[in-house]
């Protein structure tokens, strides 16, 4: 089971993100690769984040029991920076007060761009609620 859906930004990057049984991507679109400039941002305007958060809070649901949205109390749990087994690298997330987000790939990465566990998408999707309200 795979659903994927995309959001673009302002400047009309598209960002996918894709749903497995076991974790949420942020991948490229069209499998394009990462390939040297392994950074990306994307600047929503206020009604496509919204809509791009909310997405992520039902996907959460969808895929862990009791995905509840929550503040980061722990280094796993925080979003800023994630480890990747399969391509023995860290990536890294941050979001703005503007609702940018600006994602760092694994420097080997082919076209994810994050994967979330179930604790950094609680933390990610509780720091985008505070942007919105």
């Amino acid at each position: 089971m795979i659903r994927a859906e995309e959001f673009e930004s302002m400047s009309g990057e598209i960002l996918r993100v894709v749903t497995n049984r076991s974790n949420i991507q942020f991948v490229l679109p069209n499998d394009e690769v990462v390939g040297e400039n392994n950074e990306r941002a994307y600047l929503f305007d206020e009604k496509a984040f919204r809509g791009f958060v909310k997405y992520l809070e039902r996907e959460g649901k969808f895929i862990w029991k009791n995905f509840m949205p929550k503040e980061a109390t722990s280094f796993s749990s925080d979003y800023d920076e994630y480890y990747d087994k399969q391509y023995e690298n860290n990536g890294y997330l941050s979001i703005d007060g503007n609702k940018a987000i600006t994602v760092t790939a694994c420097w080997n990465a082919e076209n994810r761009l994050y994967q979330f566990s179930k604790a950094k998408l609680q933390s990610f999707v509780y720091d985008c609620f505070k942007r919105i309200d």
